[in-house]
Formats: structure tokens, sequence, C-alpha cells
């Protein structure tokens, strides 16, 4: 490379970085955030700044670099995280056995000694009205009836009783594919006459 063209990638990288500048500083405050205290907010930021003028040096004319920049950033936040910090992992069967903040607790289990279990606190969701979806399941079943035969059978096998394709194929006695096809054809027809 000639120095003119080493200036001008250089130029252009140094352009690149300092556009996209705050928002390598933004996904620092989020990785921060997310810390809570355990990593520098000033470290994080010099080691998703140096990831975003590396990126920057790699970057093709012509294409927009965001997506690229983004994930350059969070893989170096997060090797930096993996390799720098002093993170103590618990390990799953410490942690089932209690004594750690962040231990599991039973949704039946009393929250109090002999006081109610936090299930019984929950409102009950509201019963869903299934009058509207019985009578679409009605009115598909017409439809289906008005089908090739072929086509009715393999919808009722596979989408109306739930069956596997290899149960349906030996059932209308062709291949999976075919059955599949049948299907398909089928479940096109009944939303092309419900207007879905």
């Amino acid at each position: 490379m000639t120095t003119t063209t080493q200036a001008a990638a250089l130029a252009t990288r140094d352009r690149l970085a300092r556009r996209y500048m705050p928002e390598a500083d933004a996904l620092a405050r989020a990785m921060a955030r997310r810390l809570r205290g355990l990593a520098e907010l000033e470290d994080l930021q010099q080691e998703a700044r140096f990831a975003l003028v590396q990126a920057a040096a790699r970057v093709t004319p012509g294409t927009d670099p965001r997506h690229y920049f983004r994930c350059s950033i969070a893989g170096a936040l997060r090797r930096y995280v993996r390799d720098r910090l002093r993170l103590v992992r618990v390990s799953r069967r410490a942690h089932e056995a209690g004594g750690y903040p962040l231990g599991h607790a039973s949704l039946d289990a009393p929250m109090t000694e002999g006081g109610p279990a936090f299930i019984d606190l929950l409102e009950a969701p509201e019963p869903e009205d299934d009058a509207p979806r019985d009578a679409l399941a009605a009115e598909v079943a017409q439809m289906a009836e008005r089908l090739p035969a072929a086509d009715a059978a393999a919808l009722r096998l596979l989408v109306m009783e739930g069956r596997s394709l290899r149960e349906a194929a030996a059932i209308l006695g062709t291949s999976p594919m075919t059955a599949s096809r049948r299907r398909d054809r089928a479940v096109d027809a009944i939303r092309y006459a419900l207007g879905a």
C-alpha cells in the first residue's frame, strides 16, 4: 500500500469510528448497568471504542456497517467480562441446595410460616369464550366436505386428528410427501374461501 492509500484508509476508519462512537458508548453503558458495579464504565467504554476502531478498519466501502459494528462491540465486551472480571459462578448443585440469594422457591410453598402460598394470591385467568372457535371449526368442517376426497382426508388426518405424516400416508396409501401436498392444497383452499 502506498502512503496515500494508507492515509485514505486511516481517514475513512477514523471518520467511521467518530460517527459510531455514541453507539459504542451506549453498548458499554448497557453492559455496565447489567453488571451493576462489577465493572467500571470507563473500562467498558475503552473496550467498546477499541473494538469499534478495529471493526471500522475492516469495513467494506459502500456497505452499512451498523450491524457489524454492534456485533463486534458486543462480542468484545462479552470477552472482556469473561476474561478480565472476577465473577464467581455458583454450581447448579450448590445453587439448588439453597443458601444463595437467587434460590428457587415453589409457587405452592407458603410465603411465610403458616401463610398462604404465592399461587393462591394470583388472580385466576378469565375463561375463554369457545363459541366463536366452535363456529369456525364447524364452518371449516363444512368446507372440508366440499374439497376433493383425497385432500379432505389428508386435512382430517393431519390437521384435525393431529396424526404424523407417516401415519397419514400409511392410511391414505401414499407417500408422506403426497400426503403433505394434499394437506397444503386443502388448507390453501380453506384459507381462500375464508378470505384469510
